[in-house]
């Protein structure tokens, strides 16, 4: 609870700190409405002999009406003081909690951005998602109600110091009460954060259960599994209603006995005054209506500090996120002159492992891609095809050895130059919500029309594009589900080709292709400009064939390596292998 308190202040102290002297403002702006109270109750008292008795020591030359008017007034500015500081007070409630939601999520957001590939894939989509919303909501929720908790106690160490000075036995009687209530309810705030983890644990099943359900509706259909699936959906949302109900139990039970409480309280404060003490009329309802709303405080207290406590896992899981996160962070370098490819990129002794794994999927590796060629990588599922581009294009960084870039070492800081050189398409494109126009521009904002038709027309997409109800503008719907595989795949292609990129990779993007789409794609291969590198993994004899060389990858070894008519000559060769097969 204090690391969140801490974080809040961290913030914006400037604002924090403004927030707790109004909040201060506000309290002794309302005490003083009570003060006067005490006056206006006792000029009534028809035990004193005279209505104005208290009024004449303060004004003592002016009529009654006038003094009752007098003290009114100040009565009422001191409400309007109170009423326009709490607007003020809850604006800046506001802002500062706002602005801490916003903080937390910018700087996971810079944390997952900029995080080592390795460290990034090991986190499922749907609990980076409930991060950035349920959980950052939760946090923030959390921050509101332990800002509000601190002007609760300001107005609370006025009110009682209020009563303090009007009766001090009756004040500390009510307060050594409600202390002993709140210390026998301590025992809840540790259950209160047990119940705040089994509320985040059932989120992230809840949560991930909906993303693999949502993702995978039409196999789900397919295989006629709905009413099994629908069944974990249930549990998993029961799961989650359970443990809010269980935190609703939590915080209802001391918000019951408060309640009670103070009715017993405040009838024995009453009876004890009246019966033992020397407490005027007035002064009694005063100390009767403070500790009416004293006791409350309490009750808000309890539930405000149950509450957080339950949001202390979320924020500790929060900032494991993002320390674990930030840790394997790639470190943004200075700009560098930029890369430039016209022999090849070279491996040398390069050997990795992935964290955790016993052996190196890679030792001693060399490797050489020659530049403004075309390059195919085959190979088995798992043989290493895919590390190899992630060590190429920087996402995965070498255990030992070196790439270069002609002659120019493949160093952190030239790694962001060495990313603008590059274009990926993978095997499942990313198509937003949007039209053809904005997935294009949304990566390459200065694109010109000409350029975003040139775009188009390189890969091979200009002609149904034309075709659509809207052209550039139609919508394609959320994933591109408005469109074929074959159109969705060229519309990311042209967005790669868009940047003229230096190395074009392609990361199986024929694989889901019918013939035609795949012919097309081939014809962009051929027709591309001859300073663009291409590296493309590939599992079809057809697409290989475009390869001006291809790279057998076995088990993170490069086993044979050649042009595609050398490599499918050889008896024993993976490419024959594949050829009688197909």
């Amino acid at each position: 609870m204090f690391s969140l308190l801490r974080d809040i202040y961290r913030s914006e102290p400037r604002w924090f700190v403004r927030m707790v002297l109004l909040s201060v403002l506000v309290s002794l702006s309302g005490g003083v409405s009570v003060l006067l109270l005490v006056p206006l109750l006792q000029c009534f008292d028809i035990q004193s002999g005279s209505r104005w008795a208290v009024l004449n020591r303060f004004l003592p030359d002016v009529s009654g009406n006038v003094q009752l008017a007098c003290i009114l007034g100040v009565f009422v500015l001191a409400m309007v003081c109170k009423a326009l500081l709490n607007r003020h007070v809850q604006l800046l409630h506001a802002r500062l909690t706002q602005d801490y939601m916003t903080k937390l999520r910018l700087q996971l957001y810079k944390a997952v951005s900029q995080a080592d590939w390795q460290h990034l894939i090991r986190f499922r989509r749907s609990d980076l998602l409930n991060l950035f919303h349920a959980d950052c909501t939760r946090i923030s929720n959390a921050a509101i109600q332990l800002v509000q908790g601190i002007s609760l106690l300001m107005t609370a160490a006025v009110q009682i110091a209020i009563a303090l000075v009007m009766n001090v036995p009756l004040t500390l009687f009510v307060l050594v009460s409600g202390g002993g209530f709140f210390l026998a309810f301590r025992p809840m705030m540790r259950r209160s954060k047990q119940c705040g983890q089994s509320i985040r644990s059932s989120a992230l099943t809840f949560f991930a259960e909906i993303d693999d359900q949502i993702s995978g509706m039409k196999e789900i259909r397919s295989y006629g599994i709905q009413q099994a699936q629908s069944k974990r959906f249930r549990d998993a949302a029961e799961l989650y209603r359970a443990n809010y109900l269980e935190l609703t139990r939590l915080t209802a039970l001391p918000a019951m006995i408060y309640t009670i409480g103070s009715a017993v309280l405040v009838a024995l404060a009453f009876f004890f005054a009246q019966a033992f003490l020397s407490v005027s009329a007035g002064q009694l309802i005063v100390i009767v209506y403070i500790f009416s709303r004293l006791w409350p405080v309490y009750t808000s207290l309890q539930s405000i500090l149950q509450n957080v406590m339950t949001a202390v896992p979320v924020h500790q899981a929060m900032e494991e996120t993002v320390h674990t996160l930030s840790w394997s962070a790639c470190i943004p370098q200075p700009e560098t002159a930029p890369l430039t490819l016209h022999r090849e990129i070279r491996l040398s002794d390069v050997s990795f492992a992935y964290e955790g794994a016993d052996v190196p999927l890679m030792e001693h590796l060399e490797l050489s891609v020659p530049a403004c060629r075309v390059t195919a990588l085959v190979g088995r599922s798992g043989a290493g095809k895919s590390t190899l581009v992630d060590l190429i294009t920087g996402f995965l960084t070498p255990s030992a050895g070196q790439i270069r870039i002609d002659d120019t070492p493949l160093t952190p800081d030239r790694m962001d130059a060495w990313r603008k050189c590059i274009s990926y398409v993978p095997q499942e494109p990313l198509l937003l919500n949007g039209t053809v126009r904005e997935n294009i521009l949304r990566f390459h904002p200065e694109l010109t029309e000409e350029q975003l038709i040139r775009a188009l027309q390189r890969a091979q997409a200009w002609d149904f594009v034309q075709r659509l109800p809207q052209g550039m503008d139609t919508f394609v719907g959320d994933r591109g589900v408005r469109l074929s595989g074959g159109e969705r795949q060229r519309i990311v292609l042209a967005r790669a080709l868009a940047s003229d990129p230096a190395l074009l990779v392609l990361d199986e993007a024929t694989a889901s292709l019918d013939y035609e789409n795949e012919y097309l794609i081939r014809q962009v291969l051929r027709n591309l400009d001859k300073h663009i590198t291409v590296l493309l993994i590939a599992h079809r004899i057809s697409t290989i064939r475009s390869a001006d060389h291809v790279i057998v990858v076995e088990n993170g070894k490069i086993q044979q390596q050649g042009c595609f008519a050398e490599l499918l000559a050889q008896p024993d060769s993976y490419l024959a292998r594949m050829l009688e097969m197909e």
